[in-house]
């Protein structure tokens, strides 16, 4: 069976390098940090991105593309979120270890 592992394990590398090439984006990180804790309408995304509607629906275009927000309607309005529960984690701990290397703290936090 390691065939069938090697299959799965390249599934997965694919999907997190696709993961990893969407966030590569200063907006399209913005956009997951503010998608964290709560659902967000895209006009309410511009206004905290300080950018203008379109760009923000394009950004939003690809995260959905590469499974990272996911979107509902109600009352003809879309509210977008988080797709995966552990993407608020993985772009928390890239953003505190970046803030801990520029700062010289090199400690071992779990961030969960």
């Amino acid at each position: 069976m390691p065939a069938r592992r090697d299959e799965q394990q390249t599934g997965n590398l694919e999907k997190a390098c696709g993961w990893l090439q969407a966030m590569g984006h200063p907006m399209r990180l913005m956009i997951i940090c503010l998608l964290r804790d709560r659902e967000c309408n895209a006009a309410d995304l511009a206004v905290h991105c300080d950018a203008p509607l379109a760009t923000v629906l394009w950004h939003l275009k690809i995260l959905e593309k590469n499974a990272l927000v996911a979107w509902r309607k109600e009352a003809g309005r879309t509210f977008y979120r988080t797709a995966d529960k552990r993407l608020p984690a993985l772009v928390r701990h890239l953003l505190l270890n970046d803030w801990q290397q520029r700062n010289g703290r090199w400690v071992n936090s779990r961030i969960g």
